[in-house]
Formats: C-alpha cells, sequence, structure tokens
C-alpha cells in the first residue's frame, strides 16, 4: 500500500498552501483519497503529481476550469486516452493563443518603436516655426 501524505504534507511537497489543497479539493479536483475518523484528509503520492500537474498547467495559462474538465474525474480508471486526448487540444489552443498575444506585442513593439524615433527627432528639432514648418514634416507637439 501507499504511504499517505497528511493534507499540510502534501501542501509542502507541492510547494502550494494548505488552503489551496482545500480549495481543489473543494472543486473536486483533488479530493482525498482517504479521510480519517478526525477529519484529516490524506493524499497518495500520485495525488501529488496529479496536484503538480494541476499546477504546472495552471502555469501555462489554463483555468482550473479547463484543467478540471481535461483531468476528468479522480480515481476514474477508463477514459485515460479521452482526458489525455482533452489535454492535449487544450495545451494546443493554449500554445495558439500565447502565439498571438506574442504577434501582438511584436507589433505593438513595432510600432512603439516609430513613436520613438518620431519623437526623438521632434525632440532634436530647433525650427523656430515648429510644428507648421517641420523639415521632417513629423511633428506633433
Amino acid at each position: 500500500m501507499e504511504s499517505l501524505l497528511q493534507s499540510g504534507e502534501l501542501a509542502k511537497r507541492a510547494r502550494v498552501s494548505p488552503r489551496t489543497v482545500r480549495y481543489y479539493d473543494e472543486l473536486g479536483l483533488l479530493p482525498p483519497s482517504h479521510v480519517t475518523e478526525g477529519g484529516m484528509r490524506l493524499y497518495t503520492p500520485t495525488q501529488l503529481t496529479r496536484l503538480q500537474f494541476i499546477r504546472q498547467m495552471q502555469k501555462v495559462g489554463l483555468s482550473l476550469e479547463d484543467i478540471k474538465a481535461a483531468l476528468g474525474e479522480p480515481y476514474q480508471a477508463s477514459g485515460r486516452q479521452e482526458r489525455v486526448a482533452r489535454t492535449l487540444k487544450l495545451l494546443q489552443l493554449q500554445q495558439a493563443h500565447i502565439q498571438a498575444q506574442m504577434a501582438e506585442l511584436h507589433r505593438l513593439q513595432k510600432e512603439i518603436e516609430t513613436a520613438l524615433e518620431t519623437i526623438i527627432a521632434c525632440f532634436s528639432c530647433y525650427e523656430a516655426e515648429c510644428p507648421s514648418s517641420c523639415p521632417q514634416a513629423i511633428c506633433l507637439l
């Protein structure tokens, strides 16, 4: 039998707060494998791996709702291929979303560079009649 971890030890090993473990339990993402008569929640090493995976998926931007949908119900032996396929699809969609964001940020960076060049040109302009007689026809200020 696997050695069981108390919720505090599980949290410590996963580098999360005990509140996070409780919250994931409340959401149905990480219910304990056993609850003692005294109410102590116990978790398996496999659940530690699941918790670490949940955190990894959050770091790449997936919501807990998406993660729960991808992972399915804990302790469910059937449907592994479907869960893997859902997780793969979610990660591919997230990757495409991040790539689109990066492209937009790159476009914005180019616009800022152009605006900086314009402002630097205006800053170095000493035309008394600026902006009406801007030699570079770029004066905006």
